[in-house]
């Protein structure tokens, strides 16, 4: 059976609409998370070792903290508008060793309608920053985050 480790957004939650959607697909682990939790990097990192995900999805501050787990495991990972640019938080990586490169897949949706996470700044980050060896961008004219929160 499929595994998917889902990350919300920074004040979201999986919702039981998600869920049921997710769980057409396989088993799901999609707990609430407080990204203001010290170490929770380092927890997030140690539930996934123990629930095995064949593939993480994360949303805006999941997002990024997804990509971290990805990188970290080599873990294929579907991002929805990612919090790589800004954050008002930024958790504790002391002692977590990310590599700068993974082998996995990364496919990133960005919404040019994401009110938080601006498209355009986005877009400049992961081009400037991240390896396109396997990372995939789809850009979504009229979608945002609050879509994904609310529609699926």
């Amino acid at each position: 059976m499929t595994k998917i480790l889902y990350l919300h957004g920074l004040e979201g939650n999986l919702s039981d609409d998600k869920r049921k959607v997710l769980q057409q697909i396989g088993e799901v682990w999609g707990h609430d998370i407080d990204y203001r939790k010290p170490k929770i990097l380092h927890e997030l990192v140690q539930q996934a070792t123990e629930f095995k995900p064949d593939f993480i999805i994360g949303s805006s501050m999941g997002g990024y903290i997804g990509f971290m787990i990805s990188k970290i495991l080599n873990i294929p990972c579907l991002l929805f508008n990612p919090a790589f640019p800004y954050r008002t938080i930024e958790p504790d990586i002391s002692g977590v060793e990310i590599p700068e490169n993974k082998s996995a897949k990364t496919t990133i949706i960005l919404g040019k309608k994401d009110q938080t996470i601006k498209y355009e700044d986005n877009l400049k980050f992961i081009t400037d920053n991240l390896n396109f060896k396997n990372v995939k961008i789809q850009q979504i004219a009229k979608f945002g985050t609050s879509n994904f929160n609310r529609n699926i």
